[in-house]
């Protein structure tokens, strides 16, 4: 019988990946918080006390209220599930259970908006303190870095697959899309649809590119040297990180960005000015693009798929240890 996860969250595309990759492995209950749950025509889970209004104020004592209400509920579980944020964590030290960790974007959210240094201080000490029980992917590089940075915590390196769209490229739309300008309620299908899209980045990892770059879909990027510039002038703006943290500037994020890293995203197109862009739409053979693209992610997804597997083969032997204790 599979071992049965919970996970408790405010995004809905981090766990569908995880749940795409793993679900044949691990039975996971998800209870998403999120307002887009209708993106995947699923309803959202109405919880007390931590909810989607009240969660970004996340204390001990609120988490000690949670657990005193579902604490049947929470106990009943084999191990967790964490995606949207790792502070979520928190929640299961009680039941010192396994509790895989995706670490996608500043996993000190919601402190990374306060000025509260006792918050982090909180968190990661938490966070150490559960760090046997604890399993962590970070689906990017920077976010990585900035957790082993902060906590001394180690986590493994896996890219988001994002294979839930069910989608490929077709190039079908003689059309250069803008991310940042599509109709609201827009199909990936039709996204899919349009010869290439356009990033301006706002995010130096999201879903959205994992999404894209899965389905084939090429993609131009500002140059790293011309989106520093329209950063440091003022005419386009990426988050970092605040509070604590922020003496890690801009650039030191761009750096790191997943659309930056040729390992892990070849065959991406930069353009370094406006008419450079314009050039590179009227030249670039988008469907051979949209091709080399394709052959390297079968190495992608399989690489991917098999660091799981070892992840969640360690998890599952150490679980069934536990169990015939």
């Amino acid at each position: 019988m599979k071992p049965k996860f919970l996970n408790i969250d405010f995004h809905i595309s981090v766990i569908a990946d995880v749940m795409n990759i793993i679900g044949d492995r691990v039975d996971i209950v998800n209870l998403s918080m999120s307002g887009h749950n209708w993106v995947m025509g699923k309803e959202t889970a109405n919880l007390k006390i931590m909810n989607a209004r009240t969660w970004k104020e996340i204390s001990q004592e609120m988490i000690d209220a949670f657990i005193k209400e579902y604490d049947e509920m929470l106990s009943s579980f084999d191990g967790f599930v964490v995606t949207h944020t790792p502070v979520l964590a928190l929640l299961y030290k009680k039941y010192n259970k396994p509790v895989i960790i995706v670490n996608s974007c500043r996993y000190e959210q919601p402190f990374c908006w306060t000025r509260d240094n006792t918050k982090f201080e909180w968190l990661n000490s938490n966070l150490n303190e559960m760090k046997h029980n604890l399993f962590i992917v970070s689906n990017n590089k920077a976010d990585q870095e900035h957790l082993k940075q902060h906590t001394g915590l180690d986590s493994i390196h896996i890219p988001s697959l994002c294979l839930y769209t069910n989608e490929k490229y077709t190039g079908s739309m003689d059309v250069v899309g803008r991310h940042d300008q599509l109709r609201p309620g827009y199909t990936w299908r039709e996204l899919y649809s349009s010869k290439a899209i356009v990033h301006l980045p706002y995010e130096i990892s999201t879903m959205s590119i994992f999404e894209q770059y899965s389905a084939n879909l090429p993609m131009l990027f500002p140059s790293k040297q011309f989106l520093k510039k329209l950063v440091r002038d003022g005419y386009h703006r990426v988050n970092s990180i605040y509070g604590p943290y922020e003496n890690q500037n801009i650039e030191w994020w761009i750096d790191r960005a997943d659309f930056y890293d040729e390992e892990n995203m070849p065959h991406i197109i930069y353009f370094n000015s406006e008419d450079d862009l314009n050039e590179k739409i009227k030249t670039v053979d988008f469907q051979q693009v949209s091709k080399m693209m394709e052959s390297f992610n079968k190495i992608r997804e399989r690489s991917a798929k098999e660091k799981w597997e070892r992840l969640i083969q360690s998890i599952l032997t150490t679980f069934l240890a536990s169990k015939t204790c």
